[in-house]
């Protein structure tokens, strides 16, 4: 059974998935990375509740691209649910990300 926790979300924004396409791989990376610092700083170590946590925070489009993504995705051997919800945004928006092609 979870435990109950009280987190104030302010303080971390949410996640602009609709923003510059060139420019949301790295946008994603940063504030992916801001949210570990928040989970880690609230002492939340279920994953289940990292996972609930990502996506309340990450708003609505990033709910609806996890859900997209995750409809088959499940933990592997090693993994947790929060490792799966972190890697499905991952992929969808380094795939977004503008690579320039180099004339030779």
């Amino acid at each position: 059974m979870a435990t109950s926790i009280h987190t104030d979300l302010g303080g971390i924004p949410s996640f602009d998935c609709k923003g510059e396409p060139t420019s949301v791989g790295a946008r994603w990376r940063k504030w992916r990375r801001a949210f570990k610092f928040f989970v880690e700083g609230k002492g939340v170590t279920n994953p289940k509740q990292m996972k609930a946590l990502l996506l309340r925070c990450g708003r609505m489009d990033l709910q609806d691209i996890y859900f997209t993504l995750s409809a088959t995705a499940e933990p592997g051997e090693g993994e947790t649910v929060f490792m799966v919800a972190m890697n499905q945004p991952e992929q969808h928006f380094t795939l977004q990300v503008n690579i320039p092609y180099e004339r030779h």
